[in-house]
């Protein structure tokens, strides 16, 4: 968001803010005071100094914020959240607005604006990690130390966008924090709520480094309280000596009030920091441990659907012994089997043996377990595809994807099963999918397949399919197979006419055009050919140059004039053709 040191309108921010404007954010963060001064010296030597004024004086930008924080509109909540979370004392000019904002939320207790402050305000001081070079005189050689130095807050000229000193900054969120330290001893139930919605504010682009950590003074308080890793005095984090980040356990600010199971589990679906829910984590594992192994399929749900791996994680680690398991349907399997997580689809195989009967399951579902990239899954759903069996062409063809199978394993398995059954009772559209293959294994297997069938070897429309494949090695053997079949076909017959056309098209001789003539010419003098020529024309038809095309076009449209049945048959083959 740009900011600007020029001088807003306050009459232009009440009145977007009067008609809930989208613009209002932006305009207030841009938003700058006039500087007032007074004038110093006499003569020639005068200069000009910041007018002093109270610290809570009311000014209209204050004046502005006390209405905003009281503002019950949900469009107004929702921009003074944003702007809290965007920008909320570290942005120049805004020290009225924060002051206001934050003291009239705290008058009226209001809890959900205090926590969003809570987390801004542990975002005003940064540290940068500095290697440095100390003598030690003990041992009379110098050792590398790493230095912690607080990092200056960007800001503007101070006379007009003043921002707030290091010290106003530790007194604000001790006093954010001494809001909720109070609450907690009065209401531990609006505590752990509102104490957990600031925790699920934090964000790993601001805590996601250990200087961050120490600097994030909040956020220690409310996960270390009690912690002898590391001393919290009312303006910093220090580390004990002898002791690192490393040995921090969770010991929160009011323990006794973080109890509930529901609510930490809900924390950890919705909290953004990874340091965050590793602690609330290991607060479940250390103080809830009993609760935590005997949780029910309805309550780990939400915590398998979630984006964060590491609670899938122990999502996965509780799901084995997850009550309600058995009671699953196959749709509720299914969406968990879409979860793509190492940790969770091996535990989701083992799980669906012991309480899933191959029998609830269909050869496609098999399929398409078979086909997913997690290997425990699809090695499941092969065994249980091979258990059910193929007996017709119809199974063989919903089973068939399995060899394209991005497993390895599981592919090459899927290869040896159904190949001999492509052989046996397959179709040739079948073994053509299988030429297509994206993978070498499988395109190797299928064309071996088709050098070595009778009924697959002289079938055209393989040979269609191999003309226009982006692999080198399938046209390779492709060109090799017409080398050997087309002399030994006979020149009055379809195959011949296909063999001889597909080797002048991969081999760029000018046979092109006699080749397309011949096609023209039988189409002409027989229509019962048109479905079997009328592919091999397109193919062609893309191989040639546009003076080359003209001749056999008019040929074409000439039989597709005179005959219904070339007209339909251009429809189907050459759509590409519009023959009115």
């Amino acid at each position: 968001m740009a900011v600007t040191t020029k001088p807003g309108s306050m009459l232009l921010l009440e009145e977007l803010f009067a008609q809930e404007d989208p613009r209002f954010l932006a305009e207030i963060v841009a938003f700058r005071q006039p500087a007032e001064t007074t004038k110093q010296g006499q003569g020639k030597h005068t200069w000009e100094l910041p007018k002093r004024r109270g610290p809570f004086a009311a000014t209209r930008l204050g004046a502005l914020g006390e209405k905003w924080a009281r503002d019950t509109r949900p469009w107004a909540r929702h921009m003074l959240l944003r702007w809290i979370d965007e920008t909320a004392g570290g942005a120049p000019g805004q020290r009225p607005l924060v002051k206001h904002v934050f003291k009239s939320a705290e008058a009226a207790g209001d809890a959900e604006v205090i926590a969003a402050f809570l987390v801004a305000f542990d975002r005003l001081f940064r540290y940068s990690l500095k290697r440095a070079r100390r003598w030690d005189w003990q041992t009379s050689t110098t050792r590398e130390v790493a230095i912690l130095t607080r990092t200056k807050t960007p800001g503007a000229d101070p006379v007009r966008a003043p921002i707030f000193s290091s010290h106003t900054r530790a007194h604000l969120r001790r006093r954010a924090l001494r809001f909720f330290r109070v609450m907690g001893r009065r209401d531990p139930a609006a505590f752990r709520r509102w104490v957990f919605d600031a925790l699920a504010r934090y964000d790993d682009a601001h805590v996601g480094k250990p200087e961050d950590l120490v600097a994030s003074w909040s956020l220690m308080q409310l996960l270390h309280h009690g912690s002898d890793a590391i001393a919290l005095s009312p303006r910093r984090t220090t580390i004990v000596h002898g002791r690192s980040l490393k040995d921090l356990r969770p010991s929160p600010l009011h323990p006794e009030a973080w109890r509930d199971l529901d609510a930490l589990l809900s924390l950890l679906v919705r909290a953004r920091s990874l340091y965050v829910r590793r602690q609330v984590a290991a607060f479940l594992e250390q103080e809830m441990k009993s609760e935590l192994e005997s949780l029910s399929i309805t309550t780990l749900r939400p915590l398998l659907a979630c984006p964060h791996a590491d609670v899938i994680e122990l999502a996965s680690r509780l799901f084995a012994n997850a009550r309600g398991i058995e009671s699953l349907s196959m749709s509720e399997w299914d969406a968990l089997l879409a979860i793509d997580h190492p940790a969770l689809t091996a535990t989701l195989a083992t799980s669906m043996r012991a309480h899933v009967s191959p029998s609830r399951v269909d050869l496609a579902t098999c399929a398409r377990w078979a086909c997913a990239s997690a290997a425990p899954i699809a090695e499941l759903g092969l065994a249980w595809a091979k258990d059910k069996g193929v007996k017709d062409a119809a199974a063989l063809e919903t089973a068939l994807p399995i060899v394209q199978a991005p497993v390895g394993t599981v592919r090459g398995e899927a290869l040896e099963w159904l190949m001999p059954l492509v052989i046996g009772i397959g179709e040739t559209r079948h073994l053509r999918d299988l030429l297509d293959s994206r993978f070498d294994d499988v395109r190797a297997r299928a064309l071996d397949v088709l050098a070595g069938t009778v009924r697959f070897r002289d079938e055209p429309e393989l040979w269609a399919a191999l003309a226009e494949t982006p692999h080198p090695d399938a046209r390779e053997r492709l060109i090799t197979h017409l080398e050997a079949r087309s002399s030994a076909l006979a020149p009055q017959s379809l195959r011949h006419v296909w063999a001889t056309t597909l080797l002048a098209v991969h081999r760029g001789s000018r046979a092109k055009r006699a080749a397309l003539r011949q096609i023209a010419a039988r189409i002409a003098q027989g229509e019962h050919e048109a479905d079997a020529l009328l592919p091999l024309l397109a193919i062609t038809l893309r191989s040639v140059r546009e003076t080359e095309r003209r001749g056999a076009i008019v040929a074409l449209v000439r039989s597709a004039i005179a005959s219904p049945t070339v007209r339909d048959a251009v429809r189907v083959h050459v759509p590409s053709l519009v023959i009115e």
